[in-house]
């Protein structure tokens, strides 16, 4: 992961993975996940359209800042997977837990939980 880029719409802080989610970046999501805990928006959306990879540390990092997220009730949303983002989900409970977005319109437009 080279970049996350952070923004706000709506109620939605919008993060742009740039990158792929590995071992040696996962903290910096989660850090950033953290950061925006406090803040006013309810939900938390991280697009993953330029990632092709995520190790078995950046989904526990997934799972952890879902979690982070719905103990301070915000919700935490993916969006715009490529098909081996979405298969790597696939095989895991992420899949279930997490609510996976077409796009940031659709995440947007989904009901806060």
């Amino acid at each position: 992961m080279k970049n996350i880029k952070v923004s706000y719409i709506n109620e939605a802080c919008y993060l742009v993975i740039d990158g792929d989610i590995e071992f040696n970046e996962s903290e910096d999501l989660l850090n950033i996940v953290n950061t925006q805990l406090p803040k006013q928006y309810s939900k938390i959306v991280i697009d993953l359209g330029n990632c092709s990879y995520i190790d078995s540390l950046g989904l526990s990092t997934l799972n952890i800042a879902y979690d982070l997220a719905k103990n301070n009730n915000k919700s935490l949303l993916l969006c715009n997977l490529n098909r081996d983002c979405e298969d790597i989900l696939f095989m895991t409970t992420l899949w279930s837990k997490v609510p996976i977005k077409k796009d940031l319109n659709q995440c947007l437009q989904s009901v806060a939980s």
